[in-house]
């Protein structure tokens, strides 16, 4: 059984709100900047699942995109990687973000509307997201 250990050195940054990037729906050339990977995510049916959040550098603006940890020649992820290296994965081996960290890339932004929960009260939010990522072009 693991405890948690209470933290009482810290800071927590204040903000007026909860800022989203201003960026029209598009496609833009891009960056790769980071990956991270969410486990446990209380799916609401009493289940869990695990997925990667995607951070893209767009006109100097970090937009993200997520996709499911599944890595399958037909999963979005897949196509992700595919697109950002130009490889197929090969079946049977690993991914780790460092394959396409710092790489080009081109992605297909779109506002989407979500319901956000907070002390009981549910606000509508309309934010950009990377919905697609594409190679990136040739010169």
């Amino acid at each position: 059984m693991t405890q948690n250990n209470e933290i009482t050195d810290f800071k927590v940054a204040v903000k007026d709100s909860v800022e989203f990037v201003d960026i029209e729906d598009g496609t833009y050339p891009a960056v790769c900047a980071r990956l991270s990977l969410e486990v446990n995510i209380p799916d609401g049916k009493g289940g869990t699942f695990d997925k990667i959040n995607w951070m893209f550098t767009v006109e100097g603006k970090e937009v993200r995109g997520q996709s499911s940890v599944i890595m399958s020649p037909k999963s979005k992820a897949y196509a992700w990687v595919k697109a950002i290296t130009g490889k197929e994965l090969p079946i049977n081996t690993d991914f780790s973000p460092s394959m396409v960290t710092g790489k080009n890339c081109q992605v297909l932004i779109e506002h989407k509307e979500q319901e956000k929960k907070f002390n009981g009260e549910v606000t509508k939010v309309n934010y950009p997201q990377v919905t697609k990522v594409l190679s990136a072009k040739k010169k």
